[in-house]
């Protein structure tokens, strides 16, 4: 499921999914848990607006539409304070086994 976000001239200006795995972590590093925040982008020029904020709270809501109690994320970098902001926990770092690059896990409940 895709929640998109339009701007007044009917462009995209950002996206976000919510899905019961990301495919970047292994079954391991899923750890049972779901459903997953996935493909969470803001254009650049459209960052700082709050329409990044909008979309995960469309999502919480809907996931909890959908009788999911929370929602995780993994994520890195400036990203982990984004989501800290909007209000999610980090619950656990890894390296993924992947790609090796360093990623946090945050949950938040709907």
């Amino acid at each position: 499921m895709t929640l998109v976000a339009i701007d007044v001239a009917g462009g995209a200006v950002g996206a976000v999914g919510l899905d019961r795995v990301d495919d970047e972590l292994s079954v391991a590093e899923l750890a049972g848990r779901a459903p997953w925040i996935v493909g969470m982008v803001v254009a650049a020029e459209s960052r700082k607006l709050g329409i990044g904020r909008q979309l995960l709270e469309n999502l919480q809501d809907l996931a909890a539409s959908l009788g999911h109690a929370r929602t995780w994320v993994a994520t890195g970098d400036e990203a982990v304070g984004f989501y800290q902001r909007c209000g999610w926990a980090p619950v656990g770092h890894l390296r993924l086994e992947s790609t090796g690059i360093p990623t946090t896990i945050l949950t938040k409940p709907t």
